[in-house]
């Protein structure tokens, strides 16, 4: 294992209650994640992470 700085560690992370659809719009039927939706749709969960 390599060592990583600070910088590129991970510090907060958040669980969601569950996982992300097609239905919501959330992936594609390729199973890729549309960013700009989850942005969206998590919006305030992102915040959080960031001000704690």
């Amino acid at each position: 294992m390599r060592d990583i700085g600070r910088v590129e560690q991970v510090k907060k992370f958040t669980l969601l209650k569950g996982p992300f659809t097609q239905e919501k719009g959330e992936i594609t039927p390729m199973l890729k994640i549309k960013r700009k939706v989850v942005q969206k749709n998590y919006s305030d969960l992102i915040e959080m992470m960031y001000r704690e």
